[in-house]
């Protein structure tokens, strides 16, 4: 496993991977404590996990056909830029303009994450060995799983 990691290119996807991760989950799981602390509306807290998830049904099996006709790397570098931006976008509005802004950016972000995640898996085997792959495919699953224990933690913590 260790070596696989020690391979350059797979090594920087990996744990900018699971910065990445850990961000979203940190976000993903502290936003509807916000809107609910903002809001006193269960409804729109149980909206912010139905925003999360919306493009993945909905745009979801449409996005593996634009990842494969165009560079997976620039869809990525984009994608992450994008996010950056709609975060920013959010701390420096903040809840001044109102929840459905902050409702908004959410939107935006699992759109863009939903585009992201299968340039990553789609990009996988062009930097890894054949030999590789199955340890490499079950870093990737092992990075979903540590974001979701410390994602949660550290948005909590922040």
């Amino acid at each position: 496993m260790i070596s696989v990691l020690r391979q350059r290119n797979f090594g920087l996807l990996w744990l900018g991977g699971l910065l990445s991760l850990i961000g979203d989950w940190a976000f993903y799981s502290l936003t509807p404590v916000f809107v609910l602390d903002r809001t006193d509306s269960v409804f729109l807290s149980g909206l912010v996990w139905t925003l999360s998830a919306l493009p993945m049904v909905l745009v979801g099996p449409f996005v593996g056909v634009y990842v494969d006709r165009h560079s997976r790397q620039r869809i990525m570098v984009w994608t992450a830029i994008a996010q950056s931006m709609a975060m920013a976008a959010l701390l420096i509005v903040g809840g001044g303009i109102g929840i459905w802004f902050a409702m908004g950016i959410i939107l935006i972000e699992a759109i863009l994450a939903t585009i992201y995640f299968p340039a990553e898996n789609a990009l996988l085997p062009m930097l890894v060995p054949e030999q590789d792959r199955p340890t490499a495919n079950a870093l990737n699953a092992l990075n979903d799983n540590i974001a979701r224990i410390v994602g949660p933690f550290l948005g909590v913590a922040l």
